[in-house]
């Protein structure tokens, strides 16, 4: 008897095993971080070109000929690794308007940066503020809270296909207040800039090299592999797009994509096809980029040749 409830333990506790790793699916995907830099971090900063900052403010008793404060840069859990800076006042420089702003270098690199996070604080004071990339606008923070309250504020800036070296510029909203020249105005701790999720693909699924003719009026294929911290079926396939072109939509069903494992390595992928005459190709790369259906933007590349050559 004991060897029977044995052994009817075993196989419940395998089933049970088996129906767990079945809805053990990959996380969904999240934006690249591009760069950061963590204000009031001199480490962080170097190379970053700081310009019309305040001096560093520090986590710890109020003390402003020390510029320290209890609620200067505790938001970290007060471990002091959180310092700020303002971008008005505080002693460093007056509160005249032509100083009510600063900026800051991130490098988006070679990627279309996507989103804009930053962590600051809205005090007593308005501390609302406008944000350029590259002296255009991008979006407004409006001051919110009544007292000193630490924020992360995120501005889409994918609409205009920012990338390489970008200078983001904060400028204050509201007149100087009357604390201006003592405690400074509109405070920052970190600055993120974010791009779209990593994604590999693979042009032609089993062909090397992957030779296209744009001339063709044919269908070329690409394939995003997914991987064990991957899952494709969370990519919208009608939001794809390779070199400039959008996706072939198959059939009557409107078939956007078909699932398939084109490289045997027991992930799911996802295979879509463009039509040739749509490409926008030159000699060496296709980009392809898309959308999963929580707004994660994706981006991938492979390597092509166009024949004939052009």
């Amino acid at each position: 008897m004991k060897k029977k409830l044995g052994a009817v333990l075993l196989v419940i506790a395998l089933v049970l095993t088996l129906g767990l790793a079945s809805f053990a699916y990959a996380a969904p995907p999240v934006p690249q971080l591009l760069d950061s830099v963590n204000i009031g971090d001199t480490t962080s900063e170097a190379g970053h070109n700081l310009i019309g900052w305040s001096d560093i403010w520090t986590c710890g008793l109020y003390s402003v000929p020390n510029k320290t404060g209890d609620w200067c840069a505790c938001h970290d859990g007060g471990v002091g690794v959180g310092n700020m800076r303002l971008i008005w006042g505080d002693g460093g420089e007056t509160c005249d308007l032509a100083n009510n702003w600063a900026s800051v270098d991130l490098n988006a690199g070679a990627l279309y940066a996507k989103t804009l996070k930053v962590d600051h604080l809205d005090g007593s004071a308005n501390d609302g503020f406008n944000v350029y990339v590259n002296e255009t606008y991008v979006g407004t923070y409006v001051d919110q809270f009544p007292s000193n309250t630490w924020t992360a504020t995120e501005f889409d800036i994918s609409s205009w296909n920012f990338n390489g070296l970008l200078t983001i510029k904060f400028v204050a909203t509201a007149p100087a207040w009357g604390g201006c020249g003592t405690y400074g105005q509109v405070a920052f701790n970190m600055i993120e800039l974010y791009g779209p999720y990593p994604v590999a693909i693979d042009i032609k699924p089993g062909s090397d090299p992957n030779s296209i003719n744009p001339d063709s009026n044919g269908v070329v294929p690409v394939a995003i592999l997914g991987s064990a911290d991957f899952d494709v079926t969370t990519v919208d396939p009608s939001t794809v797009m390779l070199a400039g072109a959008t996706v072939r939509v198959k059939g009557k069903s409107g078939n956007a994509g078909s699932y398939e494992d084109v490289n045997g390595d027991g992930f799911t992928d996802l295979v879509v096809q463009v039509y040739t005459t749509e490409l926008e190709l030159g000699d060496g790369m296709a980009e392809l980029t898309g959308e999963t259906y929580d707004g994660v933007s994706i981006h991938g590349t492979d390597s092509i040749r166009v024949v004939p050559p052009e």
